[in-house]
Order: structure tokens, then C-alpha cells, then sequence
């Protein structure tokens, strides 16, 4: 199974100073979600808009991307080691089986993997010492975390205990429905990370 979210606009907007804002026009897509952090760390600044525009089915146009990391560059600019992908972006991101022709970035879920209870599931996924294959890229989770899977995943070797400091979420999760905690208030909280666990 394959999914994505994408938010839509009116294509016009006229704005006549004290006169009221009138919207109109065609829908038109001006942003798109499927798995974490494609647009932020893959998609280069210069195809953005035009990326976030079109349909997953689309994404061959965006290829080079996925085979020419612009991410690993940063790493080796940042850390001065060479990034080498531990996987296929290509097969990863936007095949269901590697033998797959189409390609379209799309979150997936195999739904033939059993899931894992909240008590056991593993924050690397599939890169925990002991892998669960429940978690992203195989869905996502709200435990998966996905920044230090995508910086160990895309970074390669050398970077398999860079990590973005954030370990664990400072709330527990419920079991139920809407299965994520309340927000804090960004405005008046002092963050401070726990250590690792």
C-alpha cells in the first residue's frame, strides 16, 4: 500500500488594499508528503516548488536526486568523510520491489509485516541492533526516528552514529488514537534533550 498527502491552494489571490481578499481561480497543488525529509534533504532548493507541484508518479523527471545525493556532499563538506548510502535511494524511496519499473515516491506499508507494540518498538527500525521491520521505511511510526535513520542510511559507513541529539520524545506516547501526546506550548518551554538511552 502507498500513500501520500498534498495540500492545495486557489490559483488566485487578489489583495486590493482595504478591499476584501478575493480567492479564485483552479486548484492547484503546492505541496506534497510522503516519506520524511525527500523535499529537506533530496529534492535540490532549485526544484522545490516544482517537485512539491507535481504527482508522485512524476518522479523520474526528479531521478538524479536520488542517485547524486546532495546531502552526502554536506557531510563530507561538514565532517570531512566520505558519505556512501548504505541502500538504493532509488529501490528505498520509489519502488515497491527493486525489479519495479514505475517509480513514485510514495510512503509504503507492507501490510504482511505484523506490527510491533509500542513497548518494543525501535526507534532505528530497521538499523536497531535488533531490527524492527515494522518501522519507517515501512510506514512510520511516531517513535521512528527518522532524522537519524535518513543521516545513518544516506551518510553510509562513516556516519553510522551521527545522530541529530533528539532521542527520545520528552512525553510518552498513548496507545490510542490519536496515538501522538499533546504539543507543548513553543512559546513559553525551555527545551533540554535527554541524554541517549
Amino acid at each position: 500500500m502507498g500513500a501520500y498527502a498534498a495540500t492545495s491552494r486557489r490559483s488566485i489571490t487578489v489583495l486590493r488594499g482595504p478591499h476584501p481578499t478575493q480567492i479564485r481561480g483552479a486548484w492547484v497543488q503546492v505541496q506534497r508528503l510522503a516519506n520524511p525529509l525527500v523535499n529537506e534533504a533530496i529534492i535540490g532548493t532549485e526544484d522545490k516548488d516544482r517537485w512539491n507541484a507535481l504527482n508522485p508518479v512524476q518522479e523520474k523527471m526528479f531521478l538524479d536526486y536520488y542517485q547524486n545525493l546532495r546531502l552526502n556532499t554536506a557531510l563530507e563538506a561538514v565532517f570531512g568523510a566520505d558519505a556512501e548510502p548504505l541502500l538504493n535511494m532509488v529501490d528505498l524511496l520509489l519502488k515497491y520491489k527493486p525489479e519495479d519499473k514505475q517509480l513514485s515516491e510514495l510512503l509504503r506499508l507492507n501490510l504482511t509485516v505484523a506490527p510491533t507494540p509500542l513497548a518494543n518498538q525501535k526507534p532505528l527500525t530497521v538499523l536497531d541492533p535488533t531490527p524492527d521491520g515494522a518501522g519507517w521505511p515501512n510506514g512510520r511510526r511516531p517513535i521512528d526516528d527518522v532524522t537519524d535513520i535518513a543521516i545513518k542510511v544516506i551518510g553510509g559507513n562513516n556516519y553510522l552514529t551521527a545522530s541529530d541529539s533528539v532521542n527520545t520524545n520528552d512525553k510518552p506516547l498513548p496507545e490510542t488514537f490519536p496515538f501522538l501526546s499533546s504539543p507543548w506550548d513553543g512559546l513559553n518551554r525551555f527545551h533540554v534533550n535527554p541524554p541517549a538511552p
